[in-house]
């Protein structure tokens, strides 16, 4: 890893001389944190992400290709390369504009937008080899890194009792939360993209960021995480009419009526829940807020009910 590390300074240091090197151990607001061994850094107006060490190369290569389309423009973020590069340990590396990450205090916070952007991500052509979205298998993987075996085997429960995900072929991203939402700054600003601007992005704009998890799948996945905050209280009403109501302004027929968006969005929405409860467990996030995703995940075990939903 420190040849790894050494390496990634000297790319850098290429690509933006005289800056200084920082790196970010999380999402620069603090929104959530990076996955298993993977590393972050910036230098001036440039972002590097060396990519946990299990990740594919064929895959990582095929989300490149939707970032970098120009179809994406305006919505996800590009890339400064259309290919990651290879670090001494065979690990992969790419390269971001830096952007202004969604200011966690901020009144009100852009659900709107984050309504709007994601749905514009839905209506993007699925071409090449773009994998399958596997909700579940972050969820395994989240709840194998719980240290306590009754929280670990309340999760998997939990995890055991959500039904096969529904096949579909929309691009979805995978990991939607507000942390993944990131706006152009003004020049001169830390978020300008500078000489380093890519499609087109114009001050002002937001885009969605990280393309780890990007993949097919239903649309309902992308809404799961801010539909578990809701139902369990810790998303405001207001709020999450706000991002349904910019998802249906922008993509009126993707979504299933009001009626019927339960149904589609409990199977989803219980595994963004174990994911949540698993991460916050973890990271020995607020006692409070681990209380309440505790007590949702012990009410759907202990009363059998048949959805999150209130």
């Amino acid at each position: 890893m420190d040849d790894d590390i050494a390496w990634v300074g000297e790319q850098l240091a290429e690509i933006c001389p005289g800056e200084s090197v920082v790196e970010v151990g999380a999402h620069p607001a603090g929104w959530s944190r990076l996955p298993a061994n993977a590393r972050l850094w910036r230098a001036g107006g440039v972002v590097a992400k060396l990519h946990s060490a299990d990740a594919s190369h064929e895959h990582l290569s095929a989300r490149l290709a939707v970032a970098a389309d120009p179809r994406a423009a305006g919505i996800l973020l590009a890339p400064l390369e259309p290919a990651a590069r290879k670090a001494p340990s065979g690990r992969l590396l790419t390269l971001w504009p830096r952007v202004e990450p969604v200011d966690p205090t901020a009144d009100p916070l852009p659900w709107d937008a984050l309504g709007d952007t994601v749905a514009r991500l839905h209506s993007l052509p699925v071409e090449g080899h773009l994998p399958a979205a596997d909700p579940r298998a972050r969820a395994r993987r989240a709840v194998a890194q719980v240290p306590d075996p009754t929280q670990r085997a309340l999760l998997e429960q939990v995890l055991a009792g959500v039904p096969d995900d529904v096949p579909a072929s929309i691009v979805v991203h995978g990991d939607l939360h507000l942390g993944q939402l990131g706006q152009v700054g003004q020049r001169g600003q830390p978020g300008h993209l500078g000489t380093h601007a890519t499609n087109g992005s114009q001050p002002g704009q937001w885009l969605l960021l990280d393309i780890d998890d990007l993949g097919r799948g239903h649309p309902v996945a992308d809404l799961a995480r801010p539909a578990a905050l809701w139902a369990v209280g810790l998303l405001a009403d207001e709020d999450w009419t706000r991002l349904l109501a910019a998802y249906r302004r922008r993509s009126p027929g993707l979504l299933p009526p009001d009626e019927h968006l339960w149904e589609h969005l409990d199977p989803p929405a219980r595994m963004a829940l174990v994911i949540l409860t698993a991460q916050a467990l973890r990271h020995e996030e607020d006692a409070e807020i681990i209380r309440r995703l505790l007590s949702a995940c012990t009410r759907i075990t202990q009363t059998h009910a048949p959805d999150l939903g209130p």
